[in-house]
């Protein structure tokens, strides 16, 4: 093959790795209840009647996912799909990133 079209190639699989990796960070077309953007990392109040829970976005399994903060006692960590969250009544309020703002991570007793 030519040095020229390998340095081609090499150059769309180094631009297409950039772009999955930028798309990632961002959970596109997914506000708060206060219109602010739906990152991974933030960490967020989930909230429906009776409910309140803590927890943070995550990328898994192709998937944005809010995972809750509390452990459950078989050791798991309860979790719903961002794509969810409208269908089951829930809302969501990003409160900070856990990169910024490490002491959301803190729990007091």
């Amino acid at each position: 093959m030519d040095l020229m079209i390998q340095e081609h190639i090499l150059l769309i699989w180094i631009s297409l790795k950039e772009n999955i990796r930028n798309r990632r960070k961002d959970y596109r077309n997914k506000t708060d209840k206060n219109g602010r953007k739906i990152f991974e990392n933030n960490y967020c109040l989930l909230t429906k009647p009776c409910v309140m829970a803590w927890g943070v976005i995550k990328y898994k399994n192709a998937c944005y996912w809010f995972i809750e903060s509390k452990t459950q006692a078989d050791g798991t960590n309860n979790m719903i799909r961002l794509c969810d969250l409208e269908s089951n009544g829930y809302e969501i309020q990003v409160k900070g990133n856990i990169r910024d703002n490490p002491e959301l991570l803190e729990v007091s007793e």
